[in-house]
């Protein structure tokens, strides 16, 4: 049985070089964004990147697409059931 609700609209895919540059596909948002932690709303749930200093590189809305370098050390995906929890017991996790 296929579940549109776990399928993405538009694909999600992660192209990482040498652990210093990220292409991700499929994001929808730009959460929040420093030097050390982005986190983004992807079709596929939050994804947390954590490095040193990383920096975005762009941004295209339209296409999904994030262009992000810097030392990636770990990405980190919140399920997207999860993600439906209240604000502020995301806050506090």
């Amino acid at each position: 049985m296929n579940d549109e609700r776990n399928s993405p609209r538009i694909p999600h895919n992660i192209t990482m070089s040498d652990r210093k540059n990220l292409v991700i596909s499929g994001v929808e948002e730009v959460v929040s964004c420093d030097s050390e932690i982005i986190v983004i709303r992807t079709v596929m749930g939050e994804l947390t990147i954590n490095g040193i200093k990383l920096h975005m590189g762009s941004f295209n809305r339209d296409s999904g697409e994030l262009k992000l370098d810097g030392q990636i050390k770990e990405l980190i995906y919140t399920d997207v059931d999860t993600q439906k929890r209240g604000f502020f017991s995301r806050l506090l996790r």
